[in-house]
């Protein structure tokens, strides 16, 4: 597949357009979209690098990979942007997979590494995400506006167990300050 320069006027978002496909799950607001921009600005070259993944429909190409980058390089009026176009005769299985996994991020930072090796004000301006407090000495005190959050997911594969479950789930936090059961 070679990358194409399309029109950007022709390129569109996913908005559930393309059938059996569900719109475009991800969104950008504000300082993240600020901070695409101006990777966009810095790094134009990174755009051939990272092409946004397109679907032909109907005389225009869905973007369904690169949805934000689309976002940003309309923001930017760019007059074209570099697309790996998918086949027509894609299947919508297919594609729904292609838009979960170029969003999902398999692994992930290791912080001591960071710390140590990077410049943090580079990693920010290029728009990392770093936890607030990562790089400051464990006390073992916490302060009454810092949030530790978990999540635990359970599968149930029978649902009559869930409710029993749940009930010894709910009777065993309720033991303990500061957990919420969504």
């Amino acid at each position: 597949m070679k990358t194409q320069w399309i029109d950007i006027s022709k390129v569109v978002p996913n908005t559930g357009q393309i059938p059996d496909v569900p719109a475009n799950p991800r969104l950008i607001k504000d300082h993240k979209f600020e901070k695409l921009v101006q990777s966009i600005v810095d790094d134009p070259e990174m755009l051939e690098m990272r092409e946004v993944l397109v679907y032909p429909l109907k005389g225009l190409f869905v973007a369904i990979g690169g949805n934000m980058r689309l976002q940003a390089c309309k923001h930017l009026k760019y007059k074209e942007i570099p697309c790996k176009v998918l086949d027509a005769k894609t299947p919508a299985k297919t594609i729904r997979a292609i838009i979960q996994k170029d969003n999902i991020s398999f692994g992930e930072h290791n912080f001591d590494m960071i710390a140590n090796e990077w410049d943090i004000e580079e990693l920010e301006h290029w728009g990392m995400d770093l936890p607030v407090g990562w790089d400051e000495e464990d006390t073992g005190q916490s302060t009454p506006t810092q949030k530790n959050e978990i999540k635990l997911e359970i599968i149930f594969d029978q649902i009559d167990s869930y409710e029993e479950i749940r009930n010894e789930i709910e009777e065993t936090i309720s033991k303990y300050e500061g957990i919420i059961l969504r």
